[in-house]
């Protein structure tokens, strides 16, 4: 049996840390860019799954 492990503590605390001072410095415009990236890949899947009512 495999065990699988995360990310360290410090790994952690370090990717936390530069996400909140990359939301402080983009004033939310990251959020918003990954909105955009989410709804483009849906779509995409939907299109390729061949539902273009979702598309």
């Amino acid at each position: 049996m495999m065990i699988l492990r995360g990310p360290s503590p410090e790994a952690r605390g370090a990717a936390e840390g530069l996400n909140f001072v990359a939301d402080l410095l983009t004033i939310g415009i990251k959020p918003l860019i990954g909105k955009l990236i989410a709804n483009a890949k849906r779509r995409e899947y939907y299109k390729n799954q061949g539902d273009e009512i979702c598309a």
